[in-house]
């Protein structure tokens, strides 16, 4: 059995291959525009593709959207799992965040209202995942400033027959909940 490594190339791919029964691959294809990609394979299946605009995408070969991270599978593998073992009382994290400048690594600051995450839950329904049926959004909630950052969570949902989101529920920075209002201080909210 030779488990040696395999080096091909044509003149659209580059391929990286083992020697074994259930081969590894890695193959660089050429081409122009999107047909551009970096592709890694394992028992004869792709598993990641790296675009030529930068989009990992993983279990799938094609980005729907715009998106930087595309994940897909048919079962409990369309999962990110985030984990943290550590003898302490700090959990796992995931983070969302927002500046105002216009290239990576800046710090500009943000505005009051702006939205700084969203979490969407979409379905398909029989054209593509753009239809909403809900979001959670963390937003601005008032004037921030140098380690002051005031925030509100506001929940949407969408009702049947609709294509939008309508907000149903916000808590906002100074701990009130509003239930189909937007709490402000002539509203009648309740306090957390």
């Amino acid at each position: 059995t030779n488990n040696g490594l395999f080096f091909r190339q044509t003149a659209t791919e580059s391929l990286i291959q083992t020697g074994a029964s259930q081969p590894l691959n890695i193959r660089a294809q050429g081409g122009t525009g999107s047909s551009q990609h970096l592709a890694f394979w394992t028992k004869e299946s792709e598993r990641l593709r790296i675009t030529s605009s930068g989009s990992l995408l993983i279990n799938h070969t094609t980005a729907r959207y715009d998106d930087l991270l595309q994940i897909e599978g048919t079962g409990g593998e369309s999962t990110i799992a985030v984990i943290r073992n550590s003898n302490n009382t700090s959990g796992a994290g995931f983070f969302l965040g927002k500046s105002r400048t216009n290239s990576v690594g800046g710090n500009t600051i943000v505005n009051d209202d702006d939205k700084l995450g969203v979490i969407s839950f979409g379905g398909a329904d029989g054209t593509d995942l753009a239809s909403l049926a809900a979001q959670i959004s963390g937003e601005v909630d008032g004037t921030p400033g140098s380690n002051d950052m005031p925030g509100r969570l506001v929940f949407k949902t969408t009702s049947d027959g609709n294509a939008s989101s309508t907000e149903r529920m916000r808590i906002d920075s100074g701990g009130r909940i509003g239930v189909g209002l937007e709490p402000n201080t002539s509203d009648v909210a309740t306090d957390v």
